[in-house]
């Protein structure tokens, strides 16, 4: 369901359809948190959470399933409107709002995360509906992507279980889930999946290569209006982009895609992930990115597959990242006052990282991991327990040794893991310019969650060694 059911209501009042309009499509879902009900709501135009306290989410709820409205119900739909969710033409609409009901975030809060975890709900879902990919990109962590079978595999989840999944997602109470692979847009079924992911009020990420983005794909594509549409892309020509994913006209694909995804006011986030092959041209294609999407990203780090480790060798060397260290315009700037998933000064008894609490990583034939780092099942849609992760987290004390736990014990453990766990993190003077702490990347590639990874220590250390060369007198500490 979208917004054009509340639009319908409004109508009602107003008795005049033509003077309301849809600003966007919206996601949204609520969350009983014991006695109350929190209403969190996206709005895509924007790209703001919107989050409804007890009251606003009855009257929501009223919204969505009732032709007539109560006083309430009627208050809250002001508001909506006031806030922008909804556009009017008109001001047919005259009552009094003193009282807000409504809290506005760009970025979603920490603590209604924290409270739904501890009511037993899973907030994100990162999930790979295939392995096939029609790139083959050097760098690529996909499992399977070294191993020769990527396009061979025949066990992945069929269109009835894809949809039996996403109600089982729906219920844990996710929220955001981010369609991958593979490459998403070779699935026979991606279309009508994503449809029925958006019927279900799911906010709807897509990653692409955009390489399969033709005519009728993209006209599906902003049928169904994703959140966010993120285009990895390499370069800032089709001579250096194509040589990393290995196919001809990828590069000038993409960028056609963009263009056209632009115009319907879709948001899109153009990616790139430094290597030694294209660090002579990230500057240019970060500002390429930034006319051709709404954000222009660039990734510093190559992230281990769950089967070879060793695609680390294309990672930048010490010398490019002391470089980009030294870049103001460079995202691992060393004056840049940002400090990733974990802030490792920060209380002890927090977790790490995000992931650990708040994801799950669905791989292509069902099977459920704490994050897409860790390659460690918890659960199996084809064996039936996904639904069993939706409980509160009962375990105090971390363990590192998955292998005593039974499969959802082990969602449990993982949530349980805290800052003071860590064996090194945060014990040496360029831990405080660490940008982010990932155990998975650290458990790929040393065995123990619980070592730093180097992956990420490295631009730590080339952030620090360009703060000692200026000894400038700056705090990156929260």
């Amino acid at each position: 369901m979208s917004i054009r059911y509340c639009v319908k209501i409004i109508s009602v009042m107003n008795n005049n359809e033509k003077n309301c309009k849809i600003l966007s499509w919206i996601s949204w879902k609520t969350y009983n948190l014991g006695t109350i009900e929190k209403t969190l709501i996206f709005e895509q135009h924007t790209q703001r959470y919107y989050l409804l306290d007890n009251k606003a989410s009855v009257c929501w709820n009223e919204l969505q399933y009732n032709n007539s409205l109560t006083y309430d119900s009627a208050q809250v739909l002001q508001l909506l409107i006031d806030d922008g969710i909804i556009l009017m033409n008109c001001s047919s609409i005259d009552l009094e709002c003193n009282e807000s009901h409504i809290n506005k975030y760009i970025n979603i809060p920490q603590d209604f995360c924290d409270e739904i975890k501890s009511n037993g709900y899973i907030f994100d879902a990162h999930w790979d509906i295939t392995n096939k990919c029609n790139a083959k990109c050097i760098h690529c962590y996909n499992q399977h992507a070294h191993d020769g079978t990527r396009n061979t595999a025949n066990d992945e989840l069929t269109f009835d279980e894809s949809l039996k999944l996403v109600d089982e997602l729906d219920y844990l109470g996710v929220f955001r889930l981010v369609l991958s692979g593979g490459e998403v847009l070779t699935k026979d079924y991606f279309i009508p999946l994503s449809k029925y992911i958006r019927e279900r009020h799911i906010q709807l990420v897509i990653y692409t290569n955009g390489i399969a983005l033709t005519d009728n794909m993209l006209a599906n594509l902003v049928e169904i209006h994703p959140s966010t549409v993120c285009f990895s892309v390499y370069g800032d020509n089709d001579m250096v982009h194509d040589s990393i994913t290995q196919v001809k006209g990828s590069y000038k694909r993409i960028i056609s895609a963009l263009s056209h995804l632009k115009e319907y006011s879709i948001e899109t986030c153009h990616k790139n992930t430094l290597l030694l092959s294209n660090y002579h041209c990230w500057r240019d294609t970060l500002i390429k990115g930034g006319t051709l999407a709404n954000h222009s990203l660039i990734n510093c780090t190559i992230y281990p597959s769950m089967d070879d480790a060793k695609i680390t060798k294309y990672s930048l060397g010490e010398s490019q990242l002391c470089e980009l260290a030294l870049s103001p315009d460079s995202p691992i700037y060393y004056k840049r006052k940002i400090v990733g998933s974990c802030n490792i000064f920060k209380d002890k008894n927090i977790t790490p990282c995000y992931n650990t609490t708040n994801m799950i990583y669905v791989n292509p034939n069902g099977d459920v991991y704490p994050c897409i780092a860790f390659p460690c099942v918890i659960a199996s849609f084809r064996r039936g327990n996904i639904k069993d992760l939706k409980r509160n987290n009962k375990r105090e004390k971390f363990e590192c040794n998955f292998d005593k736990m039974n499969n959802i014990d082990r969602l449990d453990n993982w949530r349980s893991l805290k800052i003071s766990d860590l064996k090194e993190c945060g014990k040496h003077d360029y831990c405080r310019f660490c940008i982010d702490v990932c155990p998975g990347d650290a458990y790929l590639l040393t065995g123990d969650p619980l070592q730093a990874a180097e992956n990420h220590c490295i631009i730590a250390k080339a952030r620090y060694g360009a703060f000692l060369q200026y000894n400038d007198d700056i705090c990156l500490m929260n």
